[in-house]
């Protein structure tokens, strides 16, 4: 059974979870099972409602793995073949990406002073702008889906994933900065109705 404990300050649940006592032993096949049946259909779900709350927007207009270039450049700028290392893909590939970016105004190419030949990527105003929405409505979306859950039961979500993340292999991505967490006293609920209320009237 999931521990919880109060700290004074403290309003992030990860700050308080203690480990669960695991009283039912569990196969590797039963926590497979779970792992398929589940994580697919959570993420269609969640896409779906991006989706649904953001029609023409930025959600709208980029791919998955364009997102995620958007987030890349978000650290900083990189060359093309940086990216195409860290999405392992070929570097046509990942130029054909970059193409669709820059031709919706996201990215721009900068020539090396020193050496033409080496071309960086980094987001345009309207980049920041488009990864900041997307960020914003990816973590409202999330917390929308888990918010009918009670509080033991989204700490055992976190226990589940810290243990996940310790079989994950470390890429140099710092994914904690996907996402960032949502100002003290906002409301889901409300944001949410809002943004859809917002493109209706629109």
């Amino acid at each position: 059974m999931t521990q919880t404990v109060n700290r004074a300050g403290s309003s992030k649940i990860e700050d308080v979870v203690e480990e669960p006592t695991v009283q039912t032993p569990v196969s590797v096949e039963e926590a497979v099972t779970q792992v398929i049946a589940t994580m697919p259909r959570m993420f269609r779900t969640i896409k779906h409602q991006i989706r649904s709350a953001e029609a023409g927007g930025p959600s709208q207009e980029v791919g998955d793995t364009q997102t995620w270039v958007l987030h890349a450049l978000a650290t900083g700028t990189q060359l093309t073949s940086e990216l195409a290392k860290r999405f392992n893909v070929t570097t046509p590939t990942i130029t054909r990406m970059v193409d669709g970016l820059v031709d919706k105004g996201y990215i721009k190419r900068r020539p090396d002073s020193e050496d033409r030949r080496r071309i960086y990527l980094e987001l345009t105003d309207a980049g920041w702008e488009a990864t900041r929405n997307i960020n914003e409505l990816f973590r409202s979306s999330v917390a929308r889906f888990l918010s009918p859950l009670s509080e033991r039961q989204l700490a055992d979500i976190v226990v589940a994933c810290r243990h996940l993340q310790t079989l994950l292999p470390n890429d140099g991505y710092d994914y904690s900065g996907l996402c960032p967490p949502r100002p003290a006293g906002s409301n889901i609920e409300t944001e949410q109705e809002d943004t859809i209320t917002n493109t209706k009237e629109n």
